[in-house]
């Protein structure tokens, strides 16, 4: 709706301009035509101009000149360059010119060249052409009446780049900037003060990245200067989401115009490179820069308030002013910083005092007092601001507090072991303030204490330093800062935000029980408050069907985690002796590698699913029981299906059993061609018991494709990826995988013959007496077999795996080494098991 409001905003401006007989967008090069064509020969350039000489000009006024810079496509020797995206036309308007009489210079780029460097200012000087411009400017000051205090720049593109550059490195030179879609240096910020600018990008901007004029606007907000942004909010320079909500409304525009703003940024969401018409007639940039002159520096200085003072009931702001005696003087107030102002009264320079009525307002810690110089046409010629001071009436005002997270708020992840959080924590009776930091890993409902200090108070934002890495990582970080002044407590939080701090890994947690297919990565928080003691992982399953897990240390015989919820694969577990747990849990509802046809020479392909399902209109949760099904066919008819689904019942000649108790298990069967079993465009659901009792799909079986059909005898085995439950059981050791790396160390691990049938010999060797795991993990991760274990000599020694009832398939064996110091040292090898 804002953004609808702005555009019928610019709509309605433009028509004015047409109902007022003003020349169209389509009759622009009739203003082109009325540009004088000039040459400057100079610099080792011959540059060519256009200069739009004002209608009825009159050596006795002193007329404003915009200086207009095109962009790269624009280069040449032909001043009519100046046609294309109205830069130059828009301020040569008879419309604009009937308002705001003004002179219009457009210097042009010769081929080949550019307007800078397009590197910092502060590492570069002037370009020849540049120079040349500089020269031009100077000639048509000596020829024309131009008023010095109101030579504007703007410029698009490739000239938007010469704006920033133009006015940062001569910043008295000029009174107002426009750039578009141009580049700017942060470092620019430092010189460029209080020039009043007003800069346009687009969030899609593909040729000009808009955070090269963010990064410039920001850093002069961080020094203190108010922005004004009417369509995407401030950002991080580097982030690639960003707040915009939509356009401020144009009444909102024209009362910050009103209000003296000096620094402006649109930048549209919606918007890329070179939409320069409709930014030239926004309607309110007109009344915007035409009414900016050069500040006077000199103007008028607040003498008080002093920075830290503390005002109550009625005060004086005092000042000193080179101004004439009659001048006015605008007096306002900001309570919260700088980043709202309201003007409290008007006076003149020569009084130099004004009564500020404080008594009747809240108390606060952070008030600034503004003073504007107005020459007689109501243009801003001077400007001073006083520091920082108090507003403490009678009473324990609460204090004020404030973080700064935008650092949070838009990064991707937060990865730094520490990191700086800006806090404002002020008082208005500048009491001691006792501060608290909290951190939370599940989004604020329950917080670590992180540190508790007093601050001194202070209205400006101090870093407080807040070791993160310490903590568990997790999708949703907030950090909650309280601050009390011993009569008052203030509570402010961080927005939620990834913290992934790298980390080093551990000593890897072998599965010692159960078939579950999911893993337990060990991460070291902090290695220096590691025990190097024994840990046993269980898992359960809680009455609202959340998994959980528990560690206990085996060493100490204590629980050390309980009924702690499984993690998402980024969140780890609470910290516990200098370590944190991360689970990764396969979906429920998915076949293992080891589903597919294992008797027979058919070709069907079959597509298992054990998820949310789509049948016609209909959406099934299917069960995904964890059982072992065989499918086999048969030459007799074993029995019927279900009607179900609007599919009938159906003879099937084959049968569906389950592995955990050897039963057959109803199914739902569409058949297409009638003949009783599986093949291409069939779809079997096989059923199983629910928690009523009542029969409901657990798995969906597709068939599709091939060229051989299922014969008698053939069988489909379905093996289901087991997740985790009550029956795992995973352990490791509280040590750094750093020191399985350890170059005073070795083991070893040689198995053969590799391939293998039946038998498997294995050597392992320990250069130090210790204790030894040596383990079989499947191609799934899951234990098979544990071939060693125990206490050990220093050397080589044999074990033997006996795999003859273990199906063929890719093994990995794990020797898992703790030396008698502690040190706990792996290594691993893969092995083949065939078929005999």
């Amino acid at each position: 709706m804002l953004q609808t409001q702005r555009s019928c905003a610019r709509a309605f401006a433009l028509l004015v301009m047409l109902s007022a007989g003003a020349v169209a967008v389509s009759a622009q090069p009739e203003i082109v035509d009325r540009f004088e064509e000039r040459t400057f020969e100079g610099r080792g350039l011959t540059v060519s101009y256009g200069l739009f000489v004002p209608e009825d000009y009159d050596p006795s006024v002193a007329y404003p000149l915009v200086m207009a810079f095109h962009g790269a496509g624009e280069r040449g020797s032909d001043y009519r360059h100046l046609r294309p995206h109205r830069l130059a036309t828009s301020w040569a308007d008879p419309v604009r010119q009937a308002e705001n009489p003004a002179f219009v210079l457009v210097p042009q780029v010769p081929t080949g060249l550019r307007w800078t460097t397009d590197q910092d200012p502060d590492v570069t000087e002037f370009v020849p052409i540049q120079l040349a411009t500089l020269d031009i400017l100077e000639l048509i000051e000596a020829e024309f009446s131009v008023d010095p205090d109101r030579i504007y720049a703007v410029g698009l593109s490739l000239g938007g780049h010469a704006t920033w550059d133009f006015v940062s490195r001569l910043p008295d030179r000029f009174a107002a900037a426009v750039p578009m879609s141009g580049r700017g240096f942060t470092s620019q910020a430092d010189d460029l003060g209080n020039l009043p600018i007003w800069a346009f990008t687009g969030e899609t901007d593909t040729v000009v990245d808009p955070s090269q004029t963010r990064r410039v606007v920001q850093a002069l907000e961080d020094l203190g200067r108010r922005v004004i942004y009417t369509d995407c909010r401030r950002s991080p320079v580097e982030a690639r989401a960003f707040d915009c909500p939509g356009s401020i409304s144009q009444d909102s525009l024209a009362q910050a115009v009103a209000d003296h703003a000096r620094l402006i940024y649109t930048s549209e969401a919606r918007t890329g490179h070179g939409p320069w018409a409709p930014w030239f007639d926004e309607p309110l940039l007109d009344d915007w820069l035409f009414s900016k002159v050069r500040l006077d520096p000199d103007a008028i200085e607040v003498t008080a308030p002093v920075e830290d003072a503390r005002w109550t009931g009625t005060e004086s702001v005092t000042w000193t002013s080179t101004r004439d005696a009659g001048t006015t003087v605008e007096v306002w107030l900001s309570r919260d910083g700088g980043q709202d102002w309201r003007q409290v009264g008007t006076t003149t320079a020569g009084a130099e005092a004004f009564a500020l009525e404080v008594g009747a307002l809240e108390d606060t810690p952070t008030a600034l007092v503004r003073l504007f110089v107005l020459d007689e046409n109501g243009r801003v010629v001077g400007i001073s601001t006083s520091g920082f001071f108090a507003i403490d009436n009678v009473g324990d005002a609460a204090p004020t507090l404030r973080i700064d997270d935008e650092a949070f708020r838009y990064a991707d992840a937060v990865t730094a072991p520490t990191i700086d959080l800006p806090i404002l924590a002020a008082d208005p009776e500048g009491s001691m303030l006792t501060t608290s930091v909290r951190y939370s890993a599940d989004g604020g409902t329950t917080f670590i204490d992180v540190a508790e200090l007093d601050l001194v108070s202070r209205p400006r934002f101090q870093p407080f330093s807040v070791p993160l890495g310490l903590f568990p990582n997790t999708t949703r970080a907030v950090l909650e800062v309280e601050i009390s002044d011993g009569t008052s407590t203030v509570t402010e939080r961080t927005a939620p935000f990834v913290k992934a701090t790298p980390r080093s890994g551990g000593v890897p947690a072998v599965r010692v029980e159960g078939e579950g297919a999911g893993s337990v990565a060990v991460r070291v928080v902090n290695e220096g408050a590691l025990t190097g003691n024994r840990y046993r992982v269980t898992f359960a399953l809680e009455g609202d069907g959340t998994k959980t897990l528990s560690v206990a240390d085996l060493e100490e015989g204590e629980t050390v985690l309980a009924g702690v919820p499984f993690s998402d694969g980024i969140t780890e577990s609470p910290v516990f002796d200098g370590l944190a747990l991360v689970v990764q849990d396969p979906a429920e509802g998915s076949a293992s590698e080891a589903t597919g046809w294992t008797v027979g020479d058919t070709d069907l392909e079959v597509v298992v699913s054990g998820g949310s399902v789509r049948l016609v209109t209909l959406t099934l949760n299917l069960l995904a029981v964890e059982n072992d099904y065989t499918l086999t066919m048969t030459d007799e008819v074993t029995g019927q299906s279900v009607n179900r689904y609007r599919i009938p019942e159906q003879d099937l000649r084959f049968r569906v059993e389950a592995a955990s108790d050897g039963a057959s298990r109803s199914v739902v069967f569409d058949d297409l061609d009638d003949d009783g079993r599986p093949g291409p465009g069939d779809t079997l659901f096989i059923l199983e018991a629910d928690e009523s009792g009542g029969l409901e799909p657990a798995w969906r079986l597709q068939f599709s494709g091939g060229t051989e059909v299922p014969e008698t005898g053939d069988v489909f085995t379905l093996v289901p990826v087991r997740s985790l439950g009550p029956l795992d059981v995973f352990e490791f050791s509280g040590l750094p995988v750093s020191a399985e790396s350890r170059p005073d160390l070795e083991v070893g691990l040689e198995a053969f013959p590799n391939p293998f049938a039946d038998r498997l010999s294995v050597t392992y060797h320990m250069d130090q007496p210790g204790r030894a795991v040596l383990d079989v993990f499947d191609a799934l991760g899951r234990r098979v077999a544990r071939i060693a274990e125990g206490d050990v000599r220093a050397g080589t020694h044999d074990a033997t795996w006996d795999a003859g009832d273990i199906a063929a398939g890719v093994f990995l064996l794990r020797l898992t080494s703790q030396m008698n110091d502690g040190t706990s040292v792996s290594t691993s090898r893969s092995v083949v098991r065939v078929a005999r």
